[in-house]
């Protein structure tokens, strides 16, 4: 393992390892599983030894834990196949095989022993039990928005999946599937919501917010039996609503808009109480705005003669300044294929673990990230990174959120200040962090680049602030 570090903050390393571009987690963080084309490596986290090798009989395409980490799901695209495996056999434990139907979509039930399936051009919707192979349960019409994937949700205790149906007169209709025994207990139409774009449930309780057409903004919230609480339909607004968000405890609904707007609901009165807007030029007394810039260390030559010349020189050194105010927000220019193709106002929101911070990503101003202190609704910060950001994630556990724009390195926000962690030049020349994922318990992440084909293991070793 390598340690790499700066005046403020430190982080350990593993060495880097080879796979095809999926890397999972286990849900108790106690493992990584990780596939290399037909071969499913599992990992412990803490020392990276190989727990466990599996070989498919073809490339891996997706793979997934179930909830309790004892089974994984491997998914081979290329010939509609399911593998399962179990971390304590060497054996295979189930398999399916979707045939002619082909199969464009699978994962785990919440309970870990069902596996949810979607057949090509969505003409099915299948539910296969591990503990009885004639326990077989289909679904007709199910509405896919994306390369597949169902519209569909579940409850967090995993009691109720909610799908959303589309029939040929056009008409959405959400079913509610009692996931116990695997029955649909009813069956409605969402109310005002013609056309549902997204669909998911609160993380407590049984209230479910749908999404409209990007073309008419409507977000509405109902019961599990299909009665309307409330809605957020602004008439001013010309577009639609993008994404939506659900703080932890579900008492606030977050909905992002093309127009750039974040809409804040309630659960009292379920109507929109508060309009974030992101402010250009920032000149607010009680946001931060860290600005990365190059600079050129006092170590520069001796980093340059470690990094040697098969490395290609040292990587460049940036770090955070503050930028004084009023500043203006670099912006994206406008372009009318940029709002044909929906890339144009929030493009991602994400509640911190404790909700106090709502973290945006605005696509008109792809190298910032803004941040908003909740309890004041106040803005707190804005990152304005040097690159576009490709990702951005809330560590699961601790209120630091993590930032990446392809570069070799990784950005940490907290409440406490704003941090670069670069990759050790030593680790692979070449290697950048192009995305990562957080380990559920928040004491790793794993850092990808696709690209290379290479993922290593990133372990913070600094306090929670």
């Amino acid at each position: 393992f390598f340690r790499f570090s700066d005046h403020r903050r430190t982080m350990d390393f593993s060495p880097l390892f080879k796979f095809s571009g999926l890397s999972s987690f286990s849900p108790d963080g106690n493992m990584l599983a990780n596939a290399a084309g037909p071969r499913l490596c599992i990992r412990d986290v803490e020392s990276m030894e190989i727990v466990k090798i599996h070989t498919c009989v073809d490339q891996i395409g997706f793979l997934e834990w179930s909830s309790d980490s004892k089974y994984l799901l491997c998914v081979l695209t290329g010939r509609a196949v399911i593998q399962v495996f179990a971390v304590d056999s060497i054996a295979q434990v189930a398999r399916i095989d979707e045939g002619l139907a082909g199969l464009a979509y699978a994962r785990w039930t919440p309970d870990g022993r069902h596996i949810l399936t979607v057949a090509d051009f969505s003409l099915r919707l299948t539910i296969w039990c591990l503990l009885d192979q004639a326990d077989v349960k289909q679904l007709k019409h199910p509405k896919s928005v994306r390369e597949g994937e169902p519209l569909l949700s579940f409850t967090r205790d995993g009691k109720y999946m909610a799908v959303v149906e589309h029939h040929q007169e056009g008409k959405d209709f959400v079913v509610i599937v009692d996931m116990v025994t695997v029955t649909a207990v009813c069956r409605w139409e969402p109310e005002g919501v013609s056309d549902v774009q997204v669909i998911e449930w609160s993380p407590v309780g049984y209230t479910l917010v749908c999404l409209d057409s990007p073309s008419a903004y409507r977000a509405a919230v109902f019961t599990l039996t299909g009665r309307l609480l409330g809605t957020v339909a602004p008439q001013k607004a010309l577009t639609g609503a993008k994404c939506a968000e659900w703080s932890r405890d579900s008492r606030l609904l977050a909905i992002g808009g093309v127009d750039g707007v974040v809409r804040l609901m309630n659960y009292i009165t379920w109507r929109e109480f508060c309009a974030l807007s992101c402010p250009n030029p920032v000149a607010t007394s009680s946001a931060v705005i860290f600005k990365e810039e190059e600079y050129e260390p006092e170590d520069f030559l001796e980093r340059l003669r470690e990094a040697g010349p098969s490395s290609g020189g040292a990587q460049r050194q940036t770090r955070y300044v503050i930028a004084e105010q009023p500043w203006a927000v670099p912006a994206r220019a406008p372009s009318s294929s940029s709002e044909k193709s929906g890339r144009s106002g929030i493009a991602k929101l994400e509640f911190s673990c404790d909700g106090c911070f709502l973290a945006v990503h605005h696509d008109d101003h792809p190298n910032c990230v803004w941040i908003w202190n909740i309890g004041r609704l106040t803005l707190e910060a804005v990152v304005v990174q040097l690159k576009p950001v490709k990702q951005m994630s809330w560590d699961p556990c601790h209120c630091r959120l993590g930032v990446t724009t392809g570069a070799a390195k990784l950005y940490v926000w907290a409440p406490s200040g704003c941090t670069c962690v670069d990759i050790p030049p030593h680790l692979s020349p070449g290697f950048t962090v192009q995305s990562f994922v957080w380990s559920p318990k928040g004491c790793a992440l794993v850092l990808e680049d696709k690209v290379k084909g290479a993922f290593c293991v990133g372990y913070p070793a600094w306090n929670s602030t």
